[in-house]
C-alpha cells in the first residue's frame, strides 16, 4: 500500500511527454508546500483514487484519446482540482484539437501555478511552433535552452531541432546548417539524422533526406523515442508522407 508520502510524491512526478526537473522559486516552493498539505488532508482513498485517474490520463493522453483523457482529468479535477499536471494534460488535450486559445489559457493558468514548469513552457512554445509562428516559436525555444531550468538531454535536442525547423522557415539557412553539424550520428540522439535531412529536403535533395530518416528508422528501432520527433516533422509538412514508415513500425 503506498504511504501518504508516496502519493504525494507520485503526483508531483506524473508528467506530460519529458519532463525535466525544475529549479523551484522560493515563493513556488510555498504553493507547493500548501498544496501538498491540502492534499495529504484528503482521506487516503481519495488520494489513491486521484493518482490512478492522473496515471489514466497521462495513459490515454500517449495514445491520443483525447475525449477520454479530459473525462479522466474531470475526474480527477473533482477531488483535487487544477493540480499543475492536470492542467497540463488538458492543455496537450486542447492542442491536439487545434484550439490553441483555449490549450495557451490552460497553459498560463498553470504557470501561474508553476511558473518554472519547463513542460508547460514547452508547449507554449510548441503552440507557437505549430500555429506557425516561426520567429516568436524560435525565440521561446531558444529562451526555454537559455534558462537555468534543468532539462533533459531528450527535451534540449527536440529544442534544438524544432529552433533549427524554424530557422529554415525564416529564410536563416547558414544558422539553421551549422546547428545542424551539432552532433554527429555517433551521439545518443536522433538530431543527426532529423536536422540533417531537414537541411538535405530543404535542398531539394529528397533521396538523401528520405535515406537519412530509413537509417534512423533503423538505428534506434525504437516508435516510442521518435515519436516526438515524428510528430515534428508532420507539423512542420517537411516530409510529407515519407516519414509514415515510422509509425508503421
Amino acid at each position: 500500500m503506498m504511504t501518504k508520502n508516496h502519493l504525494i510524491t507520485l503526483t508531483l512526478a506524473i508528467v506530460s511527454g519529458a519532463m525535466a526537473p525544475l529549479t523551484i522559486s522560493a515563493q513556488e516552493q510555498d504553493y507547493n508546500l500548501q498544496r501538498q498539505q491540502d492534499f495529504s488532508n484528503l482521506p487516503e482513498a481519495k488520494r489513491s483514487e486521484y493518482v490512478k485517474l492522473l496515471q489514466k490520463a497521462q495513459s490515454l493522453s500517449s495514445q491520443d484519446r483525447i475525449f477520454d483523457t479530459l473525462e479522466k482529468i474531470n475526474e480527477a479535477d473533482k477531488i483535487f482540482p487544477d493540480h499543475p499536471i492536470s492542467l497540463n494534460l488538458k492543455g496537450v488535450s486542447y492542442m491536439q484539437m487545434r484550439n490553441y486559445d483555449k490549450a495557451t489559457s490552460i497553459y498560463q493558468e498553470a504557470l501561474a501555478k508553476s511558473p518554472k514548469n519547463s513542460s508547460l513552457r514547452f508547449n507554449l512554445a510548441e503552440i507557437e511552433f505549430v500555429s506557425k509562428n516561426w520567429q516568436e516559436a524560435e525565440t521561446q525555444f531558444m529562451n526555454l535552452l537559455e534558462s537555468d531550468y534543468e532539462l533533459s538531454k531528450t527535451l534540449i535536442h527536440i529544442c534544438e531541432f524544432k529552433i533549427l525547423l524554424s530557422k529554415l522557415k525564416l529564410g536563416k539557412v547558414e544558422e539553421a546548417t551549422k546547428m545542424s553539424e551539432k552532433y554527429d550520428r555517433w551521439d545518443d540522439t536522433p538530431f543527426f539524422y532529423f536536422s540533417k535531412a531537414a537541411i538535405f529536403q530543404y535542398e531539394g535533395k529528397t533521396p538523401e533526406a528520405r535515406k537519412l530518416i530509413a537509417d534512423c528508422i533503423k538505428v534506434w528501432n525504437n516508435p516510442s523515442a521518435l515519436h516526438s520527433w515524428a510528430d515534428t516533422v508532420k507539423e512542420y509538412e517537411l516530409f510529407k508522407n515519407d516519414f509514415s514508415a515510422a509509425d508503421d513500425k
